[in-house]
């Protein structure tokens, strides 16, 4: 019976994180052809409950946008763990989970920690906070060595910045620029966007979330 299944499901906390280079977003998307981290994860999640009526949905504490990489995003799931005939079986345990998960997922997606939680807990409504990281790399700041090739290497910085970085590890992974930034300028610049505000005219229209939010902190 529908009831009894539902009943049976349990409800887990995923820790995931994945890198964005390959990936349309974090949050599948219909008729899009290109695949998105949460395409990859449901996909593993449907091979661990074979014969289910539904599809296991994973739901995101947030969304990622193209090519956005993630070390710490938190995920939450129902399973109804079955075998191959379908029938329901004992829930998995955290460990059982975490590694039959990362078995099967790409290797630009993993999940670092997996938890059962009470149904009561959201992976978005239950979230408190959350930290973005933006890299900048500038040729001019510290990227270049010490020594005898240090001149050389200061002038083919900006080549390489016009291949889209300043080091090979920086490639998807930072905004390189070719001259320095104002720091200081852009410190005090951001302190003006902290504290409570109502960000209306950035979102969509069709948006339910709550427009308030508190930036704790920017630099």
């Amino acid at each position: 019976m529908p009831a009894a299944k539902a009943a049976s499901a349990t409800r887990y906390k995923l820790t995931i994180e994945y890198v964005g280079t390959q990936y349309c977003g974090s949050q599948r998307q219909p008729q899009n052809k290109h695949p998105t981290v949460q395409e990859s994860l449901e996909d593993v999640l449907q091979t661990l409950t074979p014969r289910a009526p539904n599809l296991p949905t994973a739901h995101f504490t947030g969304r990622t946008d193209k090519g956005v990489h993630a070390i710490g995003s938190v995920v939450h799931v129902d399973l109804t763990r079955r075998n191959a005939a379908g029938d329901v079986k004992e829930p998995y345990t955290e460990v059982e989970l975490l590694n039959a998960l990362n078995c099967k997922l790409p290797k630009t997606c993993g999940v670092v920690a997996a938890a059962k939680v009470p149904s009561s807990f959201h992976a978005q409504l239950s979230a408190s906070s959350r930290t973005y990281v933006y890299r900048i790399k500038c040729a001019s700041v510290g990227s270049c060595h010490s020594g005898p090739a240090a001149a050389v290497r200061a002038v083919s910085c900006p080549a390489l910045n016009k291949r889209g970085w300043i080091s090979v590890h920086d490639h998807d992974a930072a905004l390189c620029l070719a001259t320095a930034l104002d720091v200081p300028a852009m410190q005090a610049a951001a302190q003006v966007l902290c504290g409570r505000h109502d960000f209306s005219a950035f979102r969509s229209t069709r948006c339910t979330d709550p427009p308030m939010r508190t930036l704790d902190k920017l630099e």
